[in-house]
């Protein structure tokens, strides 16, 4: 009974496959996202940067096949806080995803955008400068994108957008995404120092090096999940920017860690480990008996 039973899926196995294996033959990647001038000139390194795309350039996923970050990120989800801020920097489209119409826009800045992918005859901002010419598509660097992680001039303690365009010079900082404790009192200076982001894993690094106790604000969006350390020591996440994320951190040389890690994950993976032991356990049982 059991040779015929291996017998049987071994045949249907085999008349699947020369019946429909030529049916749908597969490519390799480069076929469909071949390697560009435009695409290679981009920098790689540890310290994060970001790149748009202006009209119909980087469609949805584009950006993952070739390794790089795109401000949009394209969730089958849109966190709510974070759709609060599209119409500043893209104009959003209900059938489709969100195109950047204006690269004068002071959110790309703030958002980390470092170059933008742009065809070869469209205008762009001066302040752009051009870095590469290819075929139908150029390359411009915006000098102005600050980087992942950041110390703004100054804070004011509030769950909004802030007024102002000049990201560098004030951020709001609201309650924490716990729900824990609540934004910062009035507006006050920020503290001052050095601060160097850089990849790990799907998280970021984060070397700083403060004068003063400071708030460091990161344009990672704030979904449910995000978690950090200060040397190896936990510490809370507020809001930044209504959509984003801020950590105080005190005066002196610390290492800060942001790692992606939702509490629902681990519940599943607990579910999932625990059913995989019950069905090992009854299973050994069904053997011993």
């Amino acid at each position: 009974r059991r040779s015929g039973a291996a017998a049987i899926t071994g045949l249907l196995l085999m008349q699947r496959l020369l019946e429909d294996g030529r049916m749908t033959p597969h490519y390799p990647a480069s076929a469909f996202y071949p390697r560009t001038p435009v695409i290679d000139a981009l920098p790689r390194g540890p310290e994060p940067y970001r790149v748009a795309g202006t009209g119909s350039i980087l469609v949805p996923n584009t950006s993952a096949h070739y390794g790089i970050e795109d401000p949009r990120g394209f969730h089958g989800m849109v966190y709510k806080r974070l759709a609060a801020t599209l119409p500043f920097w893209s104009r959003p489209i209900p059938v489709s995803h969100n195109e950047i119409t204006d690269l004068d826009s002071p959110f790309l800045d703030f958002l980390n955008v470092r170059y933008a992918i742009v065809k070869a005859d469209e205008e762009v901002p001066s302040s752009w400068p051009l870095r590469l010419v290819s075929g139908g598509a150029k390359l411009v660097e915006n000098p102005d994108a600050l980087p992942r992680a950041f110390l703004p001039r100054a804070i004011t303690g509030s769950d909004d957008l802030p007024r102002t365009g000049d990201f560098a010079a004030i951020a709001t900082v609201g309650p924490s995404i716990d729900g824990r404790s609540g934004a910062p009192d009035g507006t006050r200076p920020n503290g001052t120092g050095r601060v160097q982001p850089r990849r790990a894993g799907t998280g970021l690094t984060i070397d700083a090096v403060l004068e003063s106790d400071a708030w460091i604000v990161v344009s990672e969006t704030a979904w449910n999940g995000w978690r950090a350390t200060i040397d190896g020591v936990r510490a809370p996440l507020h809001f930044a920017n209504h959509a984003f994320l801020a950590i105080r951190v005190p005066a002196g040389t610390h290492r800060i860690r942001l790692h992606y890690l939702p509490r629902s994950f681990i519940s599943g993976a607990l579910i999932t480990l625990f059913a995989v032991a019950a069905m090992t356990a009854v299973s050994f049982r069904g053997k011993v008996r």
